[in-house]
Formats: structure tokens, sequence, C-alpha cells
């Protein structure tokens, strides 16, 4: 939990988070910063939810991220999120990296016509992200 905190004048981004749950937070100020939002990247390997629409500050996705392992993590994007991506940055499902063919993950995103889940770029250009790509074992 990030709680009663005040995040100044960091040359990047205020918070970056790595293959972990998006925390619960209050009370927090971020000024100044390169960027004030939450980074994400990182290798997700157990079940995690992402309700973007509802989390209270803006995240954006830098790097690689990837849903694997062999306990068949699933990554879930409530509906209404926006996951919004810098240049390079993808979402990987159970790609086989190191030739492990053990690796197994899922990504269950559900959108409704009021609520649709959105992929994509953070700089707003077409091809401006690396994508979704889906392994073998997704």
């Amino acid at each position: 939990m990030l709680q009663d905190l005040s995040i100044h004048d960091n040359a990047d981004y205020a918070i970056l988070l790595s293959g972990t749950p998006l925390p619960s937070q209050s009370g927090l100020s971020l000024t100044g910063n390169g960027e004030n939002r939450l980074a994400y990247t990182g290798n997700i390997t157990a079940d995690l939810t992402f309700d973007l629409a509802a989390y209270p500050l803006p995240v954006v996705f830098v790097g690689l991220t990837q849903v694997y392992g062999t306990a068949n993590p699933r990554l879930t994007i409530t509906p209404g999120s926006e996951l919004r991506f810098k240049t390079g940055a993808s979402l990987r499902i159970a790609v086989d990296n190191w030739d492990n063919n053990d690796w197994r993950g899922q990504l269950t995103a559900v959108g409704t016509l009021a609520d649709p889940i959105v992929f994509t770029a953070d700089n707003g250009n077409s091809g401006g992200w690396g994508g979704l790509v889906f392994g073998f074992n997704s």
C-alpha cells in the first residue's frame, strides 16, 4: 500500500513496478517528476487482475511484460481498462523463451460495448508499441 506519500522531482517515472499487483494507495502526491504516473513491466508468474479503469493513478507499460509459468498464470483485464504502452513495449503471453516448453500463460480481457478494453500506443502513433504476442502454450 502507498499511503500519505509525496514523490517529487524524480527524473523519470514517479513509481516503477515489476510483475506485482498494483498497490492500493491513498494520500499520494506526485509532482515535478519526469512522468507523474506509474510505470509497469516485468514477469507475471501468478494470477493477477488489472482494473485500470478504477485505478486512481495513470499507468503506462514500459519494456517487456510477460505472463508465464508452470502454474499457468492468468492476467485478467477488467472492462473499461486502457493499457498504454511506450515505444517498443509489449505484452507477451506464454512466449517460449529459453526453450522452456513447460511455460503456460493466459490473458482474459472481455470488454463490453459500454466499457471496451483498449490496448494502445502511449504516443498515439500507429505501430508505436510492440503489440500482444501469444506463444504456443497460451
